[in-house]
């Protein structure tokens, strides 16, 4: 061995895996996400702690969760051989490319002595690589990801120290250069602890998985509503439907806006906005049209009238979302929440449920604060708070599962104010519609109906105002 490079043996136990199934071989069990998550976040730090050498191998277990996560360890390194630096979790879950002016490639070995129960077959590998004749004179570095208490046991016979390796942690022992093996085929193999490193938890990141999830299910239902718009655009429930699942969506984004990447959240969000104004003024004439028709009987000529702009406003707003540039800016929003960005301490360092409950504990406390000071013959608070209370409805049904059981009486009264305020900001809309309604080329019956409308509408909003009146 004079002469011979030093061998430095880097163990690294697996990220955190999927319970069993019933029926499901252990070997088959994958990363969660939470688990990935964990990894792409640790391991880029864990490994920059390696002096750089030429020489790498990769063994891993044959199970898939260690073959997972030795690919991880096996991009992680690729990444820092190309950046001269340690890559962002981001970098590494989204498996950014490494350019092929850099052809650093780390093959990964699978090793069935690393799931052993016994390190002894394992050990005598490494003593292999230690007294080859064709061993390397420069410095090589062997990485081995498997289980425990497997890893606790090799470290144990190495260095004699007994370490816990929770989930993706991971040490370095630089091995001495005296390697024999006895008569018996006893290895006698030794080694220096140089570093260990614990592993992030994995449930650090469960909360961020799980409001992808959401988000992700939230995009989807809207691009399956708007084909449903786009194919029946006379039904006013298409138009609600559609309108009711971006609400959703952007309520979800407001409230996530602490955790998310600044520019991402609001480019979304502007997108969405985009979006929902386009059929903003056809679901206020669904509106109008559906308290005339309770009004007026079927035959009345102000009915035909509102029923004859709804159909021409509905065939603007068609030519609108089908516009290429429309259809692209809400893809482009859909598309954003599969990738979300989160902020660089959420990236590194995960989030818990204690921080999402505590952003919904403000909120609710800025909507009880704007409840108290709020003025009804101020049109714009009124509207801004009911936007407040279909926020704190949608975001206690989207996240109630982290948000905890103390928010479901609030789903329940957030759906009565905002039917209540709801009930009052309709009033004005269909006042301000009617106010303003074209009544060129009306009949006289129809401008009569008109006029009468109106008058009753005033007078609805007045009556609507008066609970809230201090």
């Amino acid at each position: 061995m004079r002469g011979r490079g030093k061998v430095l043996l880097v163990l690294i136990r697996h990220g955190q895996a999927a319970d069993v199934a019933v029926h499901q071989d252990d070997a088959l069990r994958e990363l969660t996400q939470p688990g990935r998550r964990a990894l792409a976040a640790s391991l880029p730090t864990t490994l920059a702690l390696l002096e750089p050498t030429g020489n790498v191998r990769i063994l891993s277990s044959p199970y898939v969760r260690t073959e997972q996560t030795a690919q991880v360890v096996a991009h992680v390194l690729g990444l820092q051989k190309a950046m001269h630096a340690a890559p962002t979790p981001a970098d590494v879950l989204a498996c950014k490319a490494i350019p092929e002016s850099f052809r650093y490639s780390f093959d990964v070995e699978p090793c069935p002595a690393l799931a052993a129960d016994d390190p002894a077959e394992f050990l005598s590998l490494v003593a292999d690589e230690l007294t080859a004749p064709d061993a390397p004179t420069a410095d090589s570095m062997l990485i081995a990801v498997g289980h425990n208490p497997f890893l606790s046991d090799v470290t144990r016979q190495l260095c004699g120290m007994d370490l816990t390796f929770g989930k993706g942690s991971a040490t370095c022992i630089a091995l001495d250069e005296l390697a024999s093996k006895t008569a018996d085929g006893t290895v006698e193999l030794s080694g220096t602890l140089r570093w260990f490193v614990q592993g992030a938890e994995a449930k650090r990141w469960q909360v961020p998985c799980r409001i992808e999830e959401v988000l992700h299910g939230q995009a989807l239902k809207v691009g399956v509503l708007m084909e449903g718009f786009l194919d029946d655009p006379d039904d006013p429930e298409t138009v609600h439907d559609l309108r009711v699942s971006i609400r959703t969506l952007r309520s979800s984004l407001s409230f996530i806006t602490p955790f998310q990447k600044r520019s991402q959240n609001r480019m979304v969000d502007g997108n969405l906005r985009m979006t929902v104004r386009r059929l903003s003024r056809l679901r206020e004439l669904d509106v109008l049209c559906d308290h005339v028709a309770t009004s007026l009987p079927d035959t009345a000529p102000f009915l035909a009238a509102c029923r004859q702009a709804r159909h021409a406003e509905c065939r603007r707003t068609l030519r609108a979302l089908k516009n290429r540039r429309a259809r692209s800016v809400l893809d482009d929003a859909l598309e954003s929440t599969d990738q979300v960005i989160w902020r660089r301490t959420i990236e590194h360092s995960g989030l818990l449920a204690k921080s999402v409950a505590e952003r919904f504990s403000c909120l609710m406390r800025r909507f009880e604060t704007d409840l108290d000071d709020l003025d009804v013959s101020n049109p714009q608070a009124t509207h801004a708070l009911r936007k407040s209370a279909k926020q704190l409805r949608y975001v206690s049904n989207a996240f109630g599962d982290l948000l905890g059981e103390d928010t479901l009486p609030v789903y329940a009264c957030m759906t009565r104010m905002q039917d209540d305020l709801g009930a009052l900001c309709d009033a004005r809309v269909n006042q301000a519609l009617l106010a303003g309604f074209n009544s060129h080329g009306l009949s006289p019956q129809a401008k009569e109906e008109l006029n009468a409308l109106l008058g009753r509408q005033v007078l609805l909003t007045r009556r609507l105002m008066n609970p809230w009146a201090r």
